[in-house]
């Protein structure tokens, strides 16, 4: 009974310190769907890796522009979380068909598609505002 006690509160700080990582570089979307978890923890870092090597500063900011709302929607709406986990599913096998580790997934491609360069341009647009306006 102790040592569950004691693997919960490891696993769960173990989660608390790839939240704050993955938040600070950007996969926000990915990071709630693993804190739910719907989204395992070797996807989670499949994607915060692909994120890091593959998105500029521009992607970044225009994907937290969009995503950190979304985020809040999820936390209050099932329906929005079961859509995002449908397109973020999708988007992990792309990836990981980018990386020759999975086969392709038509659905995805189209996800990466659209997230990636729909965060660029809201990135671009927004390249004059502060982060902190971003974020609110």
């Amino acid at each position: 009974m102790l040592v569950k006690k004691v693997a919960k509160k490891v696993v769960k700080t173990g989660k608390k310190i790839i939240s704050k990582a993955s938040d600070i570089v950007g996969t926000v979307i990915c990071t709630e769907l693993y804190k739910q978890n719907l989204m395992s923890k070797e996807d989670h870092r499949l994607s915060w890796d692909f994120t890091i090597n593959n998105f500029s500063q521009t992607h970044i900011n225009g994907y937290w522009y969009w995503a950190v709302p979304t985020v809040k929607l999820m936390k209050k709406n099932k329906l929005v979380t079961k859509f995002w986990n449908h397109v973020m599913s999708n988007r992990t096998k792309d990836i990981k068909w980018r990386l020759n580790k999975g086969k392709f997934n038509l659905l995805g491609r189209l996800y990466s598609i659209l997230i990636e360069n729909g965060s660029y341009v809201i990135g671009k647009i927004i390249k004059d505002k502060k982060i902190k306006e971003v974020l609110v």
